[in-house]
């Protein structure tokens, strides 16, 4: 630096600029980079004078060091200003996209940045650069980390590529927005993709559960509830719930049995009010109960069922052209105490230890995804608006081809949270695999109806 005149070149150039010959003005100014590699003006101007003569490439590597350098030393403004001029120039360019959504980040403008973001993540999709798109998203995520949209579409793209752990820990993060936003139904729909994923989620069964539990839906409470007592049969919510859906069914006998064992956890853990507490339910659903009168009367040691001797039988069902026979029904008062004890329901009772090891001899054990509610008692109870009519799209999707059933249920699933760009997407995957699929125009007309 001091090797030349500044001033003079300065003025030559600005001849050469007046007189057209942008060249030769390029040349000057170069002289001056030379001399101060560090004149950012300098450098700037060049690359304004490169792109008016047509040297686009050169033009946009002046701009890109101008704009390193700015964001280098915190001018975030003038940086984002040079990177939207080579926006303008290159549109297509990846890289210039994710460095403007970064400043937009780092200046606070939010929408800004997602919406280039955004733009960034469909040129990687048209490039097919699938690791980078997903870095892409968890940037988007520190934006805008209650955004659960924005964790159910990352999760549909760990998905998609088979990383079925990071899904499930996006649609988890989803779930707990969507609970903690009070979004009820949506919660849902999110928790039950998550277990599509991972079935044996404790937590998310038992917490679906209740909830079925509370819209009055026991059958699908019964559903996630085999789930948790699969996983843990000593829960204390779990046998809870299990015996409530019992009682609400109208099976007595089971809710019972479930009620006892739920009684014996509370003595092991020494809430025996809690335990008595159990026992009277017990008793206001088989009165003539001894072992229950004889807890509350002596407080003795809780008689439960042992853990692992629950055994939940299937509903036998009637075979093709066999007869109903309707169950004798006997008056209370003519059954002795010790006759109530003996008597129990045919598709649930307790088992003796005894006769654990001789069924095992004789026959299978019953699996506790067998374990179900008689849907005529279940029925019976229930409001008529219950029963859920199928839409026409329900009843064609028995005819869809297996190979492409997970992708009809995403795509419903994409339809229902919203993701109406992502169903698109799907949709148009769908086209090109299937084109015959008569069921596709069908999702096209809706998709086009919620925008």
């Amino acid at each position: 630096m001091g090797k030349i005149n500044r001033a003079k070149v300065i003025e030559k150039a600005h001849k050469f600029l007046q007189k057209g010959d942008i060249k030769k003005a390029i040349k000057e100014y170069e002289k001056l980079l030379r001399d101060d590699p560090s004149d950012i003006r300098t450098k700037l101007k060049v690359a304004d004078l490169l792109l008016r003569i047509g040297e686009r490439e050169k033009a946009l590597a002046g701009f890109e060091d101008v704009a390193r350098f700015y964001e280098s030393q915190g001018f975030l403004l003038k940086a984002a200003a040079v990177y939207k001029q080579m926006q303008k120039l290159r549109p297509d360019d990846v890289q210039v996209r994710l460095s403007l959504a970064n400043i937009y980040h780092k200046i606070g403008l939010i929408s800004d940045a997602l919406s280039n973001y955004k733009a960034a993540l469909s040129l990687q999709a048209k490039a097919g650069l699938v690791l980078e798109r997903l870095q892409t998203w968890k940037k988007m995520m520190e934006l805008d980390p209650d955004n659960a949209k924005l964790h159910v579409a990352l999760a549909e793209e760990f998905a998609k590529e088979g990383m079925i752990s990071d899904a499930v820990d996006e649609f988890r993060e989803a779930a707990r927005c969507l609970k903690k936003a009070g979004k009820t139904d949506e919660y849902i729909r999110v928790a039950e993709r998550l277990l599509y994923h991972k079935p044996d989620d404790f937590e998310i069964s038992k917490d679906l559960a209740s909830l079925y539990m509370a819209q009055g839906d026991i059958l699908k409470a019964l559903s996630r509830l085999q789930v948790c007592f699969r996983a843990n049969p000593d829960d204390i919510e779990v046998l809870d719930m299990l015996a409530q859906v019992f009682e609400q069914s109208g099976q007595s006998q089971k809710a019972v049995a479930v009620l006892k064992s739920l009684a014996r956890r509370y003595d092991e853990i020494g809430l025996l009010k809690e335990r008595d507490e159990v026992y009277k339910r017990v008793l206001k659903l088989q009165p003539g109960d001894s072992s229950a009168r004889e807890a509350l009367r002596f407080e003795r040691e809780v008689v439960g069922v042992p853990q692992g001797e629950l055994e939940f039988e299937p509903t036998f069902k009637k075979e093709a052209g066999e007869e109903e026979v309707e169950a004798e029904i006997v008056p209370e008062e003519e059954i002795g105490v010790d006759e109530i004890e003996e008597t129990t329901s045919p598709e649930f009772r307790v088992v003796e230890a005894d006769e654990v090891e001789e069924a095992k001899e004789e026959s299978q054990p019953v699996a506790l995804d067998e374990f179900q509610i008689d849907r005529t008692l279940v029925d019976k109870d229930l409001p008529f608006d219950s029963e859920v009519t199928p839409s026409p799209i329900s009843f064609e999707f028995t005819l869809v081809p297996l190979e492409y059933q997970d992708d009809i249920k995403n795509l419903e699933f994409l339809i229902d949270t919203g993701l109406m760009d992502e169903a698109r997407d799907l949709l148009q995957e769908l086209k090109q695999k299937a084109p015959d699929l008569a069921i596709l125009a069908q999702y096209e007309a809706l998709i086009g109806k919620k925008g």
